[in-house]
């Protein structure tokens, strides 16, 4: 059941729509413009270092374009892999943490498939999924320690930490060492070392695994020059903890997200009735593992200064397995155990009808794709197995179809204004014509994996086309207007080509030479 739903998301996420968000675009162009310099140390964006991010989700997208050469769907798949791998390391820590409950592992898999927020991301190229997956192996290894399997557990420590660094940097500390470093309180009575034995192995594999970082670090920095390594050591470590200069949220941010990042859980009434009967002292080490992790993270993200929702994202799965344990044992359903999930449904069916009216689409896949939603939700209602199992996969049944639904309602209304395949081969035609091309304000990346370009774009500012044209007499202009470009004429430019993109216009222009300047 997890793998089908896992592949139809993937699948049609795929075949519904290209490469538009740009995030996606970029990191697949660093990746590409890494591919075609040959240079697999320093990644790089329109002939730039970029100290963004670490190489080890592009060097995975190589790894694929090396086996089944250049293409657009590899790199959509290495993320949703390490999604589902991700899902398989939680049923393992579930097994490890409550070993007496023959298919707890089972369920905390459904479990975690089945919150919204994972399973979108499994249709993305973002690093979050691969930073989650190392994340749960890192911190699965500091189980085995405890559990006396000390040789294994620490090269697991020093893999997920080595391995989470280079995908995402030294985040990936914030989301393991608070629940390894909480292990007296969590694992008393349950450890099989001593905590002392315990500490010194995690000390071993975060030294091991610091050490598998810099083996990339070093070599890069020298190769990347003086910018680039103050950036990767300086710029994208302290300076995002302090004073990040994107995303930058106040102190509360994340309190209202949460039940975003909760769905559709957050609405499954067995929880919380099994959590309101539970007693504080009768949390067992599972649950203190688990309120080890979630706690700490969210405190520690709430006090960094830039903020997203996606950042806990490797919080997830300890959300997941303290759903799992919590509901375990519910053998006797309830006929209103569902009908808050339904009425979420409901409500979400209603949204894309709303997408409908006010975009005032010619196909109404709004309308469609709300009444599917409406019968998700009445489905879920009336659909009523007998055991937990059942439930908690007529509720990840619901999920898939829900974002299936919610893609496709999107993609039909605003996806043509992020799709510019037809503008990078034009471009491409350009560039093989050797002719010089300049974008102005920020470059993204759109254009160079979907167009396979060669050449960085020269980035000027938009009072610089006519000087820029005009050493330039046979160069093309990639500039953007809030208004269709009917103004393109009296600034004496030949428009080429324009298209609706992000909320506004853009437009190819050419130096005029018909007319005197």
């Amino acid at each position: 059941m997890l793998i089908l739903c896992w592949l139809s998301l993937w699948l049609w996420s795929y075949l519904l729509r290209p490469l538009w968000p740009i995030d996606e675009t970029r990191y697949v162009s660093v990746a590409w413009e890494m591919w075609h310099r040959g240079d697999f140390l320093v990644p790089y964006l329109n002939g730039h270092p970029y100290s963004h991010k670490p190489p080890l989700l592009f060097w995975l997208i190589h790894l694929g374009w090396a086996l089944f050469g250049v293409n657009n769907w590899w790199p959509r798949l290495v993320p949703s892999l390490f999604g589902l791998g991700g899902t398989w390391l939680t049923a393992k820590i579930a097994q490890e943490l409550w070993p007496e409950r023959k298919g707890i592992g089972s369920l905390s898999a459904l479990v975690l498939m089945g919150f919204m927020v994972w399973a979108a991301f499994c249709t993305v190229v973002m690093f979050d999924l691969v930073l989650s997956f190392f994340t749960l192996l890192a911190v699965l290894g500091g189980l085995y320690i405890l559990k006396a399997k000390r040789r294994l557990g620490t090269l697991m420590i020093a893999a997920g930490l080595g391995l989470g660094i280079l995908s995402k940097g030294p985040v990936i500390l914030i989301h393991t060492l608070p629940v390894l470093c909480l292990s007296p309180w969590w694992a008393r009575n349950w450890a099989k070392v001593r905590t002392r034995s315990a500490m010194a192995h995690f000390s071993i594999g975060l030294a091991l695994g610091i050490g598998l970082a810099l083996a990339w670090v070093i070599p890069a920095t020298a190769s990347g020059g003086e910018q680039y390594r103050r950036a990767i050591l300086w710029g994208q470590t302290a300076h995002r903890i302090t004073s990040s200069f994107a995303h930058r949220r106040p102190l509360w941010w994340y309190v209202p997200w949460l039940p975003l990042l909760l769905c559709p859980w957050i609405l499954f009434l067995p929880f919380w009735r099994n959590l309101i009967h539970k007693r504080s002292g009768s949390l067992d080490a599972g649950l203190r593992f688990c309120v080890s992790w979630i706690f700490p993270t969210l405190i520690i993200f709430s006090l960094l200064s830039g903020k997203q929702v996606y950042y806990l994202l490797p919080m997830v799965p300890a959300v997941a397995l303290l759903i799992s344990a919590v509901i375990w044992g519910e053998a006797t359903p309830r006929r209103l155990d569902m009908l808050a999930l339904a009425i979420f449904f409901a409500l979400l069916g209603a949204g894309l009808m709303g997408i409908q009216r006010r975009f005032h689409g010619s196909q109404p896949y709004g309308f469609i794709g709300g009444m599917i939603l409406f019968l998700s939700g009445f489905s879920v209602m009336v659909f009523k197995p007998k055991r937990l199992f059942g439930r908690v996969a007529t509720a990840l049944i619901a999920v898939t179809v829900s974002l299936m639904v919610m893609e496709l309602v999107v993609v039909k209304q605003i996806g043509q204004s992020y799709d510019i395949r037809k503008a990078a081969a034009i471009i491409n035609q350009y560039e093989s014509q050797g002719l010089p091309i300049a974008h102005t304000g920020k470059y993204h990346g759109e254009f160079h994996f979907l167009g396979r370009l060669d050449k960085p774009f020269e980035i000027i500012s938009e009072r610089g086309i006519n000087s820029w044209l005009e050493k330039h007499p046979n160069g093309r202009v990639i500039t953007y207007f809030d208004q269709p470009p009917a103004c393109v004429n009296s600034y004496k430019w030949r428009l080429l080509y324009s298209q609706s993109y992000r909320g506004s216009t853009m437009v190819i222009i050419a130096r005029d030479h018909s007319r005197k300047r």
